[in-house]
């Protein structure tokens, strides 16, 4: 949920966008983490498979791993997907 005080009205009041909301869709939501995932190349894409399939709340996490490397360099985040699906692939759940 995003909450912000508002600037120039009420202050200390809750204010939430709701384009910031997670969508409503699971489908929706897969695709778009699909989407991201590819982006970072075929070793991230099998990260989120294995994700996905291993782990119950594996959206959420992967929101949470694109969050991350967010602030990362692309090299790094692909260095760093590398070597997460080679840990996944060698410790199945």
């Amino acid at each position: 949920m995003c909450s912000a005080t508002r600037v120039g009205g009420a202050t200390g009041q809750r204010s939430e966008l709701k384009a910031h909301r997670p969508s409503a869709d699971p489908r929706q939501h897969e695709t778009l983490l699909r989407e991201r995932f590819t982006e970072l190349g075929p070793n991230a894409l099998r990260f989120l498979d294995g994700l996905l399939k291993a782990q119950r709340y594996g959206k959420g996490q992967a929101g949470k791993v694109l969050a991350l490397l967010a602030t990362y360099t692309h090299k790094d985040a692909a260095t760093t997907s590398f070597w997460s699906a080679k840990a996944a692939s060698a410790n199945p759940s």
